[in-house]
Parts: structure tokens; C-alpha cells; sequence
């Protein structure tokens, strides 16, 4: 993500990709996102069962495993996709599978139950869900 924030050019692409609420504008945005994500995969650590759980988001069983089935399909990277073109115009396929993957598995957390009209609110840091 964060060389997706060094370059301003694909912010429009990978808000459509993340599915976001608001636009990018500003780099700042994507350090939100990033928050916003990790709570995401924080909050399914720590409520990892082996039942379903509804206290914080509807959540399935296991919801770590859930969420790392999204990348089984993503290949590993090379050295050369390490490295983001600062002039890039569009994401790389790869970053499409990887992205679309994490925007995914964010989302066994955050819409597992499928609500309509759902968006990634990546300024909500706090990512609590019902708390």
C-alpha cells in the first residue's frame, strides 16, 4: 500500500479496487486505510474461535483462516514487482490480485455478511465494528 501512496496517479484506480467510501486525496488517506485494514486483522485475531462470533462484526468461524483463503491464488512476487514506477499510470496485474485478495480478506471482518450498499470507510482508524 505504501507504494501505492508515493503515487498519486493510481490513488483513483485502488480507491475502485478497495472499494472505498471516499476518495483518496491526499497521501495521509492511505496511511488511514492502512490503520483501518490492520484493526481489521487485529480484531479477527483476537476474536479467532472456532465458532461464529457477532460482538464485534458477523464474523465466521475461524476468521483468520477465512480471511487468508483470499491469497491462496496469488503468486509469489520477484524481485522486479518489488519495485512501484514512480510514473506508473495503472496497478500492475499483480497488485490487482494482491489488493483485490486484501480488500477480501479486510472484508471477512468488516462485511462478512454481505451489506448491501457497502463501502470501505478507510478514515474509520478505529475500525470497532458494533462496539
Amino acid at each position: 500500500m505504501y507504494q501505492i501512496k508515493d503515487t498519486p496517479l493510481l490513488w483513483e484506480e485502488f480507491g475502485t479496487l478497495m472499494n472505498l467510501c471516499d476518495s483518496i486525496a491526499v497521501a495521509s488517506d492511505i496511511d488511514s486505510l492502512y490503520n483501518h485494514i490492520s484493526n481489521a486483522f487485529a480484531y479477527m485475531a483476537m476474536t479467532d474461535y472456532p465458532t461464529a462470533a457477532n460482538f464485534l462484526n458477523p464474523m465466521p468461524a475461524w476468521p483468520v483462516n477465512a480471511s487468508c483463503e483470499f491469497f491462496k491464488d496469488v503468486p509469489n512476487v520477484s524481485e522486479k514487482e518489488l519495485i512501484q514506477d514512480p510514473k506508473a499510470t495503472a496497478l500492475t496485474n499483480r497488485q490487482v490480485l494482491v489488493f483485490t485478495a486484501l480488500r477480501n480478506a479486510a472484508n471477512v471482518y468488516f462485511n462478512y455478511d454481505n451489506k448491501r450498499g457497502y463501502c470501505m470507510d478507510g478514515k474509520d482508524s478505529g475500525s470497532t465494528g458494533s462496539l
